[in-house]
């Protein structure tokens, strides 16, 4: 009977991602614009509200000023929009894609280890809007001019940008990364520029020993992490479901072996005991995977006598 239900859910589940994908979620969202319009309407034509001149005042001005806002962002996301190009598209494991993005950004722009940024796909129909994805690279720039000149030794192009490499691992999980399976390399990506706060976070507790905990594909985030902090690492922890998904084992074991930290590579939960051997005195837990897995371990820990303010989640799906 479990596996009854368990398959009917997954065909519910399937049919309400082909029917009300992403894109049309988002387009329905976009109706509250329209409900706010009406409503606002609806207020000035009631003459018992529209009489009481101290309301009428602040609920006109309100709106007026949350109506500013909203347009203002939207101008300061289009004027801060990148656009890229894919210079290549790889599968890294089963449903799993490695995507590298070449993007003009502005000379002082960089962006810290951990961060995520909005990509879409605006040639392509279904993928024209923004999703967050997780950058698994630390900052890097692509320093070959197309011309085949020195690019060191000439102004930067449009006066004051440059060339980076942006590197996704993205799981198909929805429509939207479904539709990956179809992206070809060339093809034009639009960006906002990084967000995150993990690198500020270590910051913060500078000085303190990172133990990262991954889960499947929140590793993506923690790659850059290790490579940046590699000093101040004091173990590393990723396991999944399946081996196959773990992709970036051997980058981080060559880390490992470099730096001589411990890391721990591994299909399915780790024992009580080798969870007891990653905790350790002082340090700072960045977490990063499945709502089961992240739950587990803040439990743990602080049952460990680890303090929240020491731990840092970054949510994720299996």
């Amino acid at each position: 009977m479990a596996d009854v239900a368990h398959t009917t859910a997954g065909a519910h589940q399937s049919l309400m991602e082909r029917v009300a994908h992403h894109e049309l979620s988002v387009w329905l969202h976009r109706l509250n614009l329209l409900a706010v319009l009406l409503v606002f309407v609806h207020v000035q034509l009631i003459d018992y509200v529209s009489s009481i001149r101290w309301f009428m005042v602040v609920f006109d001005g309100m709106t007026i000023l949350t109506l500013l806002l909203y347009v203002l962002g939207k101008a300061r996301m289009r004027r801060q929009a990148l656009r890229g190009r894919l210079v290549a598209h790889r599968m890294i494991a089963p449903r799993v894609h490695e995507l590298t993005v070449r993007v003009e950004v502005p000379a002082t722009m960089t962006w810290e280890a951990g961060d995520f940024a909005f990509i879409r796909f605006p040639g392509i129909r279904g993928m024209r809007e923004y999703h967050p994805f997780s950058i698994v690279n630390a900052p890097s720039w692509d320093e070959k001019p197309t011309d085949g000149g020195d690019m060191a030794d000439r102004p930067s192009p449009r006066g004051g940008t440059r060339i980076a490499l942006w590197t996704f691992a993205i799981r198909e999980d929805g429509d939207f990364t479904r539709g990956l399976r179809s992206v070809v390399v060339g093809s034009e990506v639009g960006l906002l520029p990084p967000f995150g706060r993990i690198q500020r976070f270590l910051e913060e507790h500078s000085g303190a020993p990172i133990v990262i905990v991954s889960g499947g594909i929140g590793v993506t985030p923690m790659i850059a992490v290790a490579e940046r902090f590699a000093r101040r690492m004091a173990a590393v922890v990723y396991t999944a479901k399946r081996g196959e998904l773990l992709s970036y084992s051997e980058r981080l074991q060559r880390l490992s072996q470099r730096y001589d930290r411990p890391v721990i590579v591994q299909e399915g939960r780790l024992s009580r005991r080798q969870m007891e051997d990653v905790v350790i005195p002082g340090a700072v837990y960045l977490i990063a995977g499945p709502d089961r897995m992240r739950r587990t371990w803040a439990r743990f820990l602080k049952g460990r006598g680890v303090p929240s303010a020491r731990m840092y989640d970054e949510p994720f799906s299996w």
